[in-house]
Formats: structure tokens, sequence, C-alpha cells
């Protein structure tokens, strides 16, 4: 049986979930099969640390090898021959003291987490009645950005307004919300549209005889290819340079922040291009 799993707060942020099973396995004597008992996690997140607890009776736990599997198909050894004559293993193994457990972290919470115990040696037997699982998973962040400009919109004009949120923070996007309140007695004369702007590239750059050129963002020769199809859906000059808002779709594994700042712009005056 299983007992239902549940999140529980843990000190600074994240969660935890924890499960528990009392299988009452007997364990095949001196067979390497062993039984195998797994549990079932449907949270999603990642692993940050983790706790294993077993509760096998055994009259020579010396006979025992007791392995973790995780979801991802990496396995721990728990316990592997150690206490000789002793009956019974109780114990408790944390991710803060088992290396082992600890390299488990980064690995997905969701999916099966089984405990294989072996008996190894003949005579004497034992049973699997119960384990516990207690995974601590990463915190998540949630950043959350506000603009109030009561800017008027203007009427009829397909330039419209444009407002900016500037996020500085690294990391993945998981989810994604945007709310909007727009004072308007005609909604259906509105179009919104959310573009992620990229470090804006200097994408001109006066050459020896004064002939506007592309440069490229990852460096500072001429391109060897063309430039990428990117979408402008505004340009705003700025110190002689074109500074771009792209349209580029936005997923779920995009970096919050630019990846490399804005390389410094030519001359002001220089001719402005765009690619397309």
């Amino acid at each position: 049986m299983r007992a239902p799993e549940g999140w529980v707060g843990i000190p600074g942020g994240g969660n935890t979930v924890r499960q528990r099973s009392t299988p009452g396995l007997n364990i095949p004597d001196n067979h390497v099969s062993g039984v195998r008992d797994t549990m079932q996690i449907v949270d999603a997140g990642t692993v940050a640390g983790l706790r294993v607890k077993v509760e096998i009776t055994h009259t020579f736990v010396g006979d025992l090898r007791v392995t973790l599997h995780s979801p991802s198909g990496k396995s721990v050894a728990l316990h592997s021959g150690t206490r000789g004559n002793a009956n019974n293993l109780i114990a408790t193994y944390d991710s803060v003291d088992v290396s082992a457990l600890a390299a488990l972290a980064g690995d997905p919470l969701a999916g099966a987490w089984s405990l294989v115990v072996q008996d190894l040696a003949a005579v004497d037997v034992g049973v699997l009645q119960a384990w516990d699982l207690e995974l601590r998973a990463v915190a998540d962040t949630t950043i959350t950005q506000t603009d109030s400009p009561g800017v008027t919109i203007p009427d009829f004009q397909p330039a419209g307004i444009e407002r900016t949120l500037t996020v500085s923070d690294a990391g993945r996007i998981a989810a994604l919300a945007v709310s909007v309140d727009i004072s308007h007695t005609f909604i259906g004369d509105l179009t919104v549209a959310l573009s992620r702007r990229r470090a804006p590239p200097c994408l001109c750059k006066r050459g020896p005889a004064a002939a506007p050129r592309i440069w490229p963002r990852l460096g500072r020769r001429p391109p060897s290819r063309p430039l990428p199809p990117w979408r402008v859906s505004h340009v705003r000059a700025s110190g002689g340079c074109a500074s771009p808002t792209t349209t580029a779709p936005m997923s779920a594994t995009e970096s919050l922040a630019a990846a490399d700042p804005a390389p410094a712009c030519g001359r002001p005056g220089g001719a402005q291009q765009s690619p397309r």
C-alpha cells in the first residue's frame, strides 16, 4: 500500500513531496533477482535533494544489497553487505550525507522511483516491510514586472504605442502570463502584441568608403552567410544605429536575460539597414 503523496513547504523556499510504500514483500533467499517496489511520482519539478528510509526485517543484513533507481535510469546503492550478522535494516539515507544520492540533483521528480532489495547469501531470509521517499524540489522563481504609463493611444494610427519592461534575471521560462488594462470605447479597433526584445545589435557601421555595411552580432568581421531572417516590427533610431524589436516566438527554453550585451554602435549619421 502507498500513502498519498503531498507537497509540504520546506525552509529556504521550494517544496518537498513525500510518499510511503508498505509492500510487505518476501525477499528471495540467495537470489540475484531480489524484489522491486515502485512509487509513481506525478508532480513536475526538479530534484534539489532527497531522503530514503528503508524498513527491512532480516536475520543477517550482511546478505543484503539495497538499490534506489530513479526515473532518469540512474541507480544508487544504499546498502551493500555491511553490518554483518545484525538483525533488521532500518536506516535513513540522505543526499546531504550520501554523495551518490546528491548526484541525482537536477533530475526530474516525476516518474517511477524503485527500490530493489537482493539477498545474496543462503540461509537467512527477510521481508521488505516499508520504505519512504522524500524528494526536495528546486524552488520556483516568479518575476513580476508592472508598467502603468497612462499613455493615450493615437486614433487610427498603425504605429500605435510601444511600452517596454526589462528583465535582467537569468533563467529559463517555464510559464508566462500577461495582463493588460486598457480603457477604450471600441476594443474591436485594437491590436495588442507581445514581443521579446533581444540585446539590440548594431546593424550599421560606416565602412572606409562611407558605404553602409551590415555587421553580425557574434563578431566584428563581415558575415560569411546571410543574416538570420528576423522580422522587425519596430525600429527606433538611436545614436546612428537601428535597434529592432524582434517578434521571434518565445519558447519555454529561452533565456529570460539577453545572452550577450549590445555591441558599440558606429558613428552617428551612418546609414541604417534592417535584415529581412
